[in-house]
């Protein structure tokens, strides 16, 4: 993992956010490029994530949840960099890149 993927993930891991401690701790824990590549949030953090966005839709999001929604989307980030680099990875072991 790269300098800028530690350290993000460094300053997330302070997160009291279920979702997103439950996505740092999936991506601290070493896993494979497969685990990676089928990696999604449990049902829970769906559900959490669509009552933001609802919030946010409606007006109604207050300072707490802009801040959790601006976490999940740096989390969102890095598990598409990171699900991007594995696809590369794998084109590239078996010939095709």
């Amino acid at each position: 993992m790269d300098d800028y993927l530690e350290e993000t993930l460094a300053e997330l891991r302070l997160s009291t956010h279920p979702t997103a401690v439950e996505t740092v701790e999936f991506l601290t824990g070493n896993p494979t490029p497969q685990e990676i590549l089928a990696y999604h949030a449990s049902e829970r953090g769906q559900n959490r994530v669509r009552q933001l966005l609802a919030l946010n839709s409606a007006g109604l999001a207050g300072e707490a949840e802009e801040k959790e929604m601006d976490e999940l989307e740096r989390i969102e980030h890095i598990v598409i960099m990171l699900k991007a680099q594995m696809l590369q990875m794998e084109a590239n072991r078996l010939g095709q890149v």
